[in-house]
């Protein structure tokens, strides 16, 4: 498991999420999982289905990334899934915390 690697997590509400690896560590990740939930208000990163990222994702609709959904989980609770994340996207959730600046690019939309 490396960063950009796409991963399985239990949410909140016990739902299953596609989570994008940020980080890996010894025994844990930092992850950041995807809702259909849209907040505008809220700053977010928004993946389309139709897009490169959306369909590296294998996404059915419009996702959203936001702050509180990037946590550290144990790597044994991680569930690995094929695919990779780019290293666009993977900036632009990083951004979410403040680690890197907005901006846009046709794999994804940030919103602050």
């Amino acid at each position: 498991m490396t960063p950009g690697s796409l991963v399985l997590v239990v949410a909140g509400g016990g739902k299953t999420r596609i989570a994008v690896v940020l980080e890996v560590h010894p025994s844990v990740a930092v992850v950041a999982w995807v809702t259909g939930t849209h907040r505008p208000s809220h700053p977010h990163v928004e993946v389309d289905q139709n897009s490169q990222a959306g369909k590296a994702l294998r996404l059915d609709k419009p996702r959203y990334f936001y702050p509180d959904h990037i946590e550290t989980r144990a790597l044994s609770d991680l569930q690995r899934r094929d695919g990779r994340a780019s290293p666009q996207l993977r900036m632009h959730i990083a951004g979410l915390i403040g680690s890197a600046p907005a901006t846009q690019c046709g794999t994804c939309r940030r919103s602050t």
